[in-house]
Formats: C-alpha cells, structure tokens, sequence
C-alpha cells in the first residue's frame, strides 16, 4: 500500500529539472554582468546606467540562482520516502529533534536576502557548495554510517528532504524510541528546550553508550543555557528516582558551557547549529564549536569537517569489539580502502581537465574553440564515474561494520525499560 505522505516522483523529477535549469540561467547572468562590469571591454563612451544595469542583473541572477535552489529542494522532498523499520544488525544513524521548528530546518540554510548576492565571488562559492537544509547538511555528513532515520511528526504532509521519516503510533512512541536508541550506531539530538526534546536527552543518557551520543547544539546561546539547566534538573531527579528504587547512587554527567563558532561562522537563523557536544567513555562532555570553511562561511562544509573527527572516533569504538577482527569485516575494509584511492585519483583526473578546459578558454578569450569537447565529456563520464564510487565505498565501509555482540543488547524489545542501560565492550 502506498503511503499517502510519499509525493510523486514524476513530479519531484521535474521540479529538480526545472531547479537546475533556473540555477544555471541564474549562474550565467550573474558571471556575465560580473565579466562586462568588471573586467569586460565595455567602450569608454558608455553610458552611466550600463553599470548600475550590469550590477542590476548580477541580483537578479542571484535571485533565479535561488528560486533553482528551492525547486530543487521541493523536488528532494517529493522524492523522499517514509522509512521502514531497521533490520536487525543494520547499521543506522537516529536523528532526533524537536517538532516544532522542521519546518525551519527543512528550508535552505540561509534566508532569502543572501550576503553573496551583494557581491558575486562568494556568491559563485556558495553556488557549488549550498542550497541545501540544515537537515540536509547533517544527514549528509552522518549517511556514511548507515540509514539516517528520524521520528515523523504527525503533522507531516511530505517528509521533508534529509533523514527518512519513521511514522510512530501516537498514543506510544516513547518505547519505539527506546528501542530505536539502544539500536542504533549513533544517536543525535538536536537541543532544544522542549519536552519532548528533553525527555530523549534524559533516555539517551540511561540507554546510549556514551561514544554512541552526539548532542548539535543551537545557535542560540539563550536556547542552549535554557537547555541546559532544564537536562541538569532532570537529570537529577531522575537520579534521585534510580537511587529510591534500586539504592544505585548514579552521578549523571552535566553539559558544557557554551562556546561561540570559530572564525566567522555566525548562523542568521536560530535554527542552524553553532557546534556539537560529544561524550568520552566517562561521560566527560565537551562541546565542539564549529569553525568557518576557508573560502565562505558555508554551514555544510563547517560540519562536515566537524563531523569527520566524530566519525574516526566512533570507528575507533567499534574495533573494540570482538566481531572487528572478523575475516569478512577486515575483507571489506580493504576494499574500501582501495575504492578511496580510486577516487582520490579521479578526483585529481577531474581536477586536471577542468584546469586544461579553463587554459583553453581563456587562450580563446573565453569563447568555445575546437577542442573543448573533449574535455567536457572527459569531465562529466569521470563525474559520473566518480559519483559511483562514492556510493560503493559507501556500501563497502556499511559491510566493515563490526556487529555488537548479541549478549551486550536487550533481549525482547517490549523489556526495555527506562534505566536500561546497554553495555557494550570498553
């Protein structure tokens, strides 16, 4: 049966069509104002309006390079299918946040009103580097570890485009919770001082190992303190509650201060993230602030390169376990292996033909002259080529994951209680 939440595909299909053909009819108008203005040959006996009417058309490309942007996220989202339930032994990835602000957090990074559209290099930068959600930027960076799947909100009319929506019944989706936390590979919530929020937080303490807990932390340091001394309330009672009923003293950990983003990483939306907040065995909390990209202040590439240090570490974890030294996990592992220096040197390939393709239009005052056609199919079979690799190192590094062993995890899952706690090797 199908489920009504899922949009049409044909649709979805044309409205990324018609998100790149407005992107790249913005893109052209823009570097073409940008060329005549700046470094064109226009005539010296040009009129005073010709300038204002090139800087004119560099906005107004900016604006179809957005309005692209957002036909293809509404195509990403009708494209998008609810989930189905993890297998046993799938490896998966728990996104967790409040309800209240997905739809905030489904939208594009950045608002309508865009820095880059006043000045076209970085504008250029952020054309190859965002129109994505925030939740997009985030499953982007965890889909390596597995299926990235989060609790559909009732209210959903299309799941939005980033992790895929699992519908709960609502009379009871605290016990699926549970059990969807002690599952999975990595837990990660984003902070926010709602009930709801609050209780997976206090839940993701009893039942997460704490190398498998990732907290995203708001922009909003009001809305992170808030947080804060709410989860530490919490956490204490709950504390007070396990010590009466068991006569266990358990000494819950506490959140990090907050820190400012590194560099210029300064989110215009309350809803974007300012850092992470990550766990050591002891439950030791320190609080990870992202830093600004190099070129521009892109909200992906900033947790990207937050994320990579997450995931070695949880790498790390996991060859603890006794299934790591498993023939077929380390057989898998070296393939992955190979497959990256695979790709490493298609991305050098792709690297040296666009330069020789720019060499060759610039010696021809940028105007197409013979030989270019080459080199542009050279570039787009090795794109494709590339992509494909990608999801194979993908698949492969899916297969290295060690399995946690049998008797670390809760038997029958309508046991799982509250204060569970599943242990896993140290």
């Amino acid at each position: 049966m199908t489920d009504p939440r899922n949009g049409s595909r044909l649709y979805g299909v044309a409205m990324l069509l018609a998100g790149w053909v407005f992107w790249a009819a913005g893109l052209a108008t823009t570097l073409t104002a940008f060329y005549y203005a700046g470094i064109g040959s226009l005539p010296d006996d040009s009129p005073w309006w010709l300038y204002n009417l090139l800087f004119f058309l560099m906005l107004i490309g900016a604006v179809i390079v957005h309005v692209g942007q957002k036909a293809r996220l509404a195509g990403r989202r009708r494209l998008t299918r609810t989930a189905a339930p993890p297998a046993d032994g799938e490896p998966y990835v728990l996104y967790l946040r409040s309800f209240g602000e997905d739809h905030d957090r489904a939208d594009l990074e950045r608002g309508w009103l865009r820095p880059e559209a006043l000045y076209p290099l970085p504008h250029i930068a952020s054309l190859f580097m965002s129109g994505r959600s925030l939740e997009e930027h985030l499953t982007g960076c965890l889909r390596r570890l597995g299926r990235v799947i989060a609790v559909g909100s009732p209210a959903d009319g299309l799941p939005p485009a980033g992790a895929q929506r699992l519908y709960l019944p609502t009379g009871d989706w605290q016990r699926p919770v549970r059990r969807l936390m002690s599952r999975a590979r990595l837990v990660v919530i984003v902070l926010d001082p709602t009930p709801g929020t609050l209780w997976e937080f206090v839940e993701a303490v009893r039942t997460v190992n704490p190398r498998r807990l990732l907290l995203l932390a708001p922009a909003s340091k009001e809305r992170y303190d808030e947080f804060r001394e709410r989860a530490r309330a919490l956490l204490r009672e709950r504390a007070g509650e396990i010590q009466r009923e068991t006569g266990e003293v358990w000494s819950p950990p506490d959140l990090p201060e907050f820190r400012r983003p590194g560099g210029s990483v300064t989110p215009l939306k309350r809803h974007a993230a300012s850092g992470l907040v990550r766990f050591a065995a002891d439950w030791t909390a320190r609080f990870v602030p992202l830093t600004a990209f190099p070129l521009w202040d892109v909200l992906g590439a900033s947790m990207r390169m937050a994320f990579r240090s997450v995931r070695d570490d949880l790498f790390a974890y996991e060859n603890t376990f006794p299934g790591a030294k498993d023939p077929s996990v380390q057989f898998w592992r070296r393939r992955a292996k190979v497959i990256g220096v695979i790709i490493i040197v298609y991305v050098n390939f792709i690297a040296h033909r666009m330069i020789n393709l720019i060499m060759l239009l610039s010696e021809n005052g940028w105007r197409l002259a013979p030989g270019w056609e080459p080199l542009a199919v050279q570039i787009v079979v090795a794109l494709a080529t590339l992509r494909a690799f990608v999801w194979l190192r993908r698949r492969a590094g899916l297969r290295a994951v060690p399995a946690v062993p049998s008797s670390s995890l809760p038997g029958d899952p309508n046991d799982l209680r509250a204060g569970d706690v599943v242990e896993e090797p140290s």
